[in-house]
């Protein structure tokens, strides 16, 4: 059940569309990548295997101050503590090179190890093939099948929900500034919405990324909450007020993705 006015990412086998490129990169946000290719090798060194780009600048949806730069870094095995402040000290200084062009540069790290043998392989492998485009070094997406959106495939990419959200709410509990409560509020928003559609593609097999699209999916499975869907979108893009009286409302909303994410995502582990 799609609906009509939403591109579909999945083609005539069922398998994902991927809609991330180099070529989306937009003249803004280039120069930026560009910079990340040469400041996180440098950083990591011999370590590093793979440099990938995700998110809304690969999508060609990215906007300026707005946006965050999502990268990923597979490295050669699992980062010692050392390491990972290598990496956490190069996105400060490329937000720093950058300032205002986008909102942080987040780099999530993995190894070769877990994305082929961790619990969550598949997950990773989706996301990968997916998801990410190559920026630097081995490209282990050439080596990957495509995928369905399988129950199996949505869960091993949000069928951690409860953990996620619990973390994330300890960090927005723990906060004192308006402007973190934001911006975590609006993890929470976007981990909500990123479960939400993942049990529509278990159910359906339907694929999206893009948050109106898959606020659009959302409220045709679950019209009940059609205001808490598009407060979520809202929230989700961090704008100033939308906190405001609606702290409660959000916990209630990651209490609902948990309930959904335990009874249909997580019995595919």
């Amino acid at each position: 059940m799609r609906p009509g006015h939403i591109e579909s990412l999945v083609d005539d086998f069922g398998q994902i569309v991927s809609e991330v490129s180099l070529e989306n990169i937009s003249s803004a946000f280039a120069p930026l990548v560009d910079a990340s290719c040469e400041t996180i090798p440098e950083a990591i060194g011999d370590e590093l295997s793979s440099l990938y780009l995700y998110g809304s600048i690969p999508a060609a949806r990215a906007v300026s101050g707005r946006s965050d730069l999502d990268l990923l870094a597979v490295l050669q095995s699992e980062p010692a503590g050392r390491s990972r402040r290598r990496i956490t000290d190069a996105a400060r200084e490329l937000e720093a090179r950058f300032p205002k062009l986008v909102r942080e540069v987040s780099i999530a790290v993995t190894w070769i190890d877990e994305i082929f043998h961790g619990d969550r392989a598949l997950g990773w492998k989706v996301f990968i093939r997916h998801l990410c485009v190559l920026l630097w070094g081995d490209d282990i997406a050439a080596e990957l099948p495509k995928y369905r959106a399988t129950p199996e495939v949505c869960a091993n990419l949000n069928g951690d929900a409860a953990d996620v959200l619990a973390d994330l709410w300890r960090q927005f509990d723990a906060a004192t500034s308006e402007e973190e409560h934001r911006r975590i509020g609006g993890m929470i928003a976007r981990k909500i919405l990123r479960t939400g559609m993942s049990v529509v593609s278990a159910r359906s097999g339907e694929w999206a990324t893009s948050r109106a699209d898959i606020a659009s999916y959302l409220i045709l499975y679950f019209p009940e909450i059609t205001s808490d869907i598009e407060l979520l979108l809202h929230l989700a893009e961090e704008q100033e007020l939308a906190l405001v009286g609606n702290v409660g409302r959000l916990r209630g909303l990651s209490q609902w993705a948990v309930g959904l994410a335990d009874e249909e995502l997580v019995p595919f582990l």
